[in-house]
């Protein structure tokens, strides 16, 4: 799910102890294909990615 401020959600969830264990600490990671983002799982299980856009170097 696209959101304005990646960043500031992570601080949410991360609060609210809800990341997924891979994300746990780490922060928002930037892809290659030109994202930021991170992953929480909800109360029965889903994974949900939440993201914004970056700007990629060169582009």
């Amino acid at each position: 799910m696209e959101t304005d401020s990646v960043d500031e959600l992570y601080r949410e969830m991360a609060a609210a102890a809800v990341l997924h264990p891979s994300d746990a600490g780490e922060g928002p990671a930037d892809t290659e294909w030109g994202t930021r983002e991170f992953a929480v799982v909800d109360l029965v299980g889903n994974l949900l990615t939440f993201f914004s856009g970056r700007v990629i170097e060169g582009d």
